[in-house]
């Protein structure tokens, strides 16, 4: 009989949707990069906790197994994999380091 390994701890995060103009506040529960679910902040002082469908299916796109996690090139017809160092250079973009996660 094999162990079953014990879930992550569900954390809480909160975000603004990008997917349009109104950038509701949403807060999503997470276990590891699972997302758990997601609804709206109550405390968002625009969005009031109110959301649309398109922030709900932001659980749908990120997991969504054609996404495309990596930078690509296009060469032609074909697409290869490329360096993040690759793609920032290709964006005109001389330090990356700006754009990292704080």
């Amino acid at each position: 009989m094999s162990a079953t390994l014990p879930k992550p701890p569900e954390r809480t995060v909160y975000r603004a949707c990008h997917l349009c103009e109104a950038i509701c506040g949403l807060e999503f529960k997470l276990r590891g990069d699972e997302i758990a679910s997601i609804r709206g902040d109550d405390k968002d002082p625009f969005s009031r906790g109110h959301i649309c469908p398109k922030a709900v299916a932001i659980k749908d796109i990120h997991d969504d197994p054609n996404r495309v996690r990596v930078p690509m090139k296009r060469e032609g017809d074909e697409w290869r994999e490329i360096s993040w160092d690759e793609a920032f250079a290709l964006a005109g973009i001389a330090d990356p380091t700006v754009y990292a996660a704080q």
